[in-house]
């Protein structure tokens, strides 16, 4: 726990000197380094990731690139130019969400992990063409194994998820 927080700490020194550093010193290419070296660990984790959960890239894709409140934006063009502030509201309420739910217990947590195993199993060892998207594994996460049993209901339903 001490290497951690001697970490962090190093870290927010690194940020303030480079706030306060000029662009010709030699902090900058230490810096920038670092910033590679993170980006490089961000990307392997990533790629670990949509390789884990097919179409999961595409569906983030999808959802960054359209217009997040579509029928409002539509009515009110310039509700666009508040998008930030519709981000942060969203962070906050995920953040509520999380810390209640935390607070639920190991159960739903268990319930979760299970689910999500579940439909790693569905996919990749029983061969179920699915693709997984924002949309179902925050049904996962939420519902667990009863939310699996509804995404691979719908699956064979037709219904796009």
């Amino acid at each position: 726990m001490e290497n951690a927080s001697k970490f962090i700490s190093l870290l927010l020194a690194l940020v303030l000197l480079s706030a306060v550093g000029s662009a010709e010193d030699k902090l900058k290419p230490l810096i920038d380094s670092f910033f590679n070296l993170m980006k490089g660990i961000v990307d392997a984790i990533a790629e670990f990731i949509f390789e884990v959960f097919p179409g999961l890239e595409e569906s983030i894709n999808n959802l960054l690139s359209g217009d997040p409140l579509w029928p409002i934006s539509d009515w009110a063009p310039w509700i666009r130019s508040l998008y930030w502030l519709f981000y942060i509201a969203l962070f906050f309420a995920i953040m509520a969400i999380i810390a209640k739910l935390w607070g639920m217990g190991k159960h739903f947590i268990v319930n979760t992990i299970v689910g999500i195993l579940l439909l790693l199993i569905l996919i990749h060892v029983l061969g179920v063409e699915m693709e997984i998207s924002l949309l179902k594994l925050i049904i996962t996460a939420i519902f667990g194994i009863p939310g699996v049993i509804f995404i691979l209901i719908l699956h064979y339903l037709g219904v796009p998820l």
